[in-house]
């Protein structure tokens, strides 16, 4: 199967919003510091519980 990734909200080191509403995490490798729409990227699923929706 495929999975298709949108962020989450605003982006930054401070902004834990986004990551609670994250159901996976994108795998960026080292040498790729860029990914574009359309790159197949590897991702990390994270457990979610539907009832803190």
């Amino acid at each position: 199967g495929q999975y298709f990734t949108r962020l989450t909200g605003p982006q930054g080191s401070g902004i834990l919003t986004s990551m609670s509403r994250a159901n996976g995490l994108v795998v960026v490798p080292e040498d790729k510091p860029r990914v574009e729409a359309g790159d197949v990227v590897p991702v990390m699923m994270l457990d979610w519980n539907e009832e803190m929706e």
